[in-house]
């Protein structure tokens, strides 16, 4: 429950400190995140710096995301909705910025909410995907 709590403050504070940046205001903050040679992926970044209304929408949806995340937690389906947001955050942060080990890190984290029920469920439609997906493959195979 504490590390919950951790994560839980630790977005927050995170999205309530980017309210206070011009930057992330205006909706230039990845753009100028990306142009630093640190977080810079060849190839990628450039495709982003060229698209700038999904530049100024993923800035604006990293604040949204990370000021709601504790709020998404409190109902079930909202908590899948911030967990897949959460993925879909960090697998972007690991693509785009080439921070790997962080967003691996961050995912498993965020592993934490959910339930053994809800590992044994998410285990049971994968099997059943992976079934399906076998089932298609050999008829048009066949």
């Amino acid at each position: 429950m504490a590390a919950i709590i951790q994560l839980c403050v630790m977005y927050l504070t995170a999205g309530l400190y980017k309210l206070t940046g011009s930057m992330w205001l205006d909706g230039t903050a990845l753009y100028y995140a990306t142009r630093t040679q640190d977080y810079f992926t060849p190839g990628l970044s450039e495709w982003l710096w060229k698209n700038e209304t999904l530049l100024k929408g993923m800035t604006y949806a990293t604040v949204v995301y990370q000021v709601l995340f504790p709020i998404l937690l409190l109902y079930r389906y909202t908590k899948y909705l911030a967990l897949l947001a959460a993925f879909a955050f960090h697998a972007g942060i690991a693509v785009f910025m080439g921070l790997i080990d962080f967003s691996w890190i961050m995912i498993s984290c965020e592993l934490l909410l959910l339930s053994d029920r809800e590992f044994q469920m998410i285990f049971k439609k994968y099997k059943r995907f992976v079934a399906w997906l076998r089932m298609k493959l050999l008829q048009s195979a066949g």
